[in-house]
């Protein structure tokens, strides 16, 4: 083949480039997933003179999870459910394109070659026509998961057609012609669902177009499109620098691919208690500058981080910024409280819910069993209700340190459960853009659909 990268996720070759690996794809790895390896050539395939030294040949590749790369494709827009309504979009626009075709070419049909391009077309525009996006993907996972040697009998009319080895994918795509194969690679990953995806840049760095050391992955991010390169960088604001140390860890974590795509705002140089009229404060001072990185400002769920987000959601914000809250959660729906009432049991959703509250019941609960309670505060004259507090913040963080080294420590597979709250929070950091791409995207599928 020479000089091609290719990405084969397990034993199915999804694309080849010739000279160069789009940027948009190889963004999508990581510079720690590159694996370098020595080989040496077959001598039937290299012969020697009997003085000569078998050559060796670098292996450079990189490889990630299956599900570590649909992951990725999810955080920069390309969920399955915005490659589901592309699937339609896409489907609509080659029955158009197909049909055209025939009609055009109609009265020509004496050509033999035209008369197979016409009987290919008529049988593709048909299975487009019956198959719908789940369908499809069905049908995809049945021909990806068929033996080589399966009888074609055994499959529909649809998967055989997507089998890998039959024709090349440009003449009989498995997936409707779409403007960025970035959807493909979601379906045939969903297809997929386990194995491990290569992305092969052997050939590149024997040919000399670059060197096992360049950091490809990082400057893919640097050289993609403006839109690309703003999904690819999420900066996450938080009220302070626990705040920022529980997420940061929380991520690590949870959703460990995405890393390298996700960085939280440094407190250390700002000499500030922090709080929730500082973050409203940064807000305002990223929207004036005119960042164009996404941003996600995060407040706490308590009184005043609902005070600070509804005072934001009546400024227009620029798109790239996003405000929210942590979510609400289970645990504090019954959470103790103390206050001039005495103990009461509530709901602190929205009125005391700090990154305490979903560090976890096993770090929540003091030696007795019982669950480091809220204290109330000031009374919020905006929001008319009193602003709460757990009480003893400092143990629980350190409770959280520890439980954080455990895990790190940890060579078996951990029980998540009690990470459960803090997955909340960074799945909605996580999927903060995830309507905005969605509409983005469609239309400018639809635009190039017109």
């Amino acid at each position: 083949m020479g000089n091609r990268a290719s990405l084969r996720l397990g034993n199915i070759v999804f694309e080849t480039w010739k000279d160069q690996v789009d940027d948009s794809i190889m963004a999508l790895f990581s510079e720690s997933e590159k694996r370098i390896q020595q080989i040496t050539p077959d001598p039937d395939d290299e012969p020697l003179d009997d003085d000569d030294e078998p050559s060796t040949l670098l292996r450079v590749e990189y490889a990630t999870n299956i599900k570590v790369l649909m992951k990725r494709l999810d955080f920069v827009g390309f969920t399955l459910n915005t490659c589901r309504q592309m699937f339609d979009i896409a489907k609509t626009k080659e029955i158009r394109d197909r049909k055209r075709w025939i009609e055009d070419h109609n009265a020509n049909f004496g050509d033999e070659a035209k008369k197979q391009q016409n009987e290919y077309y008529s049988t593709r525009i048909n299975l487009l026509s019956q198959a719908d996006a789940d369908t499809w993907l069905l049908e995809l996972r049945q021909a990806f998961l068929a033996p080589p040697d399966a009888d074609p009998g055994e499959l529909s009319e649809l998967a055989n057609s997507l089998r890998p080895g039959g024709l090349p994918h440009f003449l009989n795509p498995r997936f409707p012609e779409a403007y960025d194969e970035r959807f493909r690679l979601r379906f045939e990953l969903e297809a997929l669902q386990t194995g491990e995806a290569v992305l092969d840049i052997s050939d590149l760095v024997d040919y000399g177009y670059c060197s096992p050391s360049d950091p490809l992955s990082s400057w893919a991010r640097e050289w993609v499109q403006t839109r690309d390169r703003e999904a690819l960088h999420l900066i996450v604001l938080t009220e302070g620098s626990s705040d920022k140390f529980v997420l940061e860890s929380a991520l690590r974590v949870l959703r460990p691919e995405l890393t390298e795509y996700i960085s939280f705002m440094d407190f250390a140089a700002f000499k500030v208690e922090g709080g929730a009229s500082f973050l409203a404060n940064m807000v305002r001072s990223f929207a004036g500058a005119g960042i164009r990185d996404r941003i996600v400002a995060i407040f706490d769920n308590d009184t005043a981080g609902c005070s600070a987000q509804s005072m934001l959601s009546k400024q227009d914000l620029p798109v790239n910024i996003k405000v929210m809250r942590y979510p609400d959660i289970v645990l504090a729906r019954n959470y103790p409280t103390q206050g001039p009432s005495g103990d009461v049991t509530m709901d602190v959703n929205g009125s005391a819910a700090s990154i305490e509250l979903y560090l976890g019941r096993d770090v929540l609960a003091e030696p007795n069993g019982a669950l480091v309670p809220v204290q109330w505060k000031a009374l919020d004259p905006i929001m008319k209700r009193y602003q709460g507090e757990v009480v003893r913040k400092r143990g629980c963080i350190t409770r959280f340190s520890e439980k954080l080294l455990k895990f790190e420590r940890s060579s078996e597979t951990s029980d998540l459960s009690d990470w459960r709250d803090l997955g909340t929070i960074i799945d909605a950091i996580c999927s903060a853009f995830e309507d905005s791409d969605r509409e983005f995207l469609l239309d400018e599928a639809n635009w190039a659909a017109s």
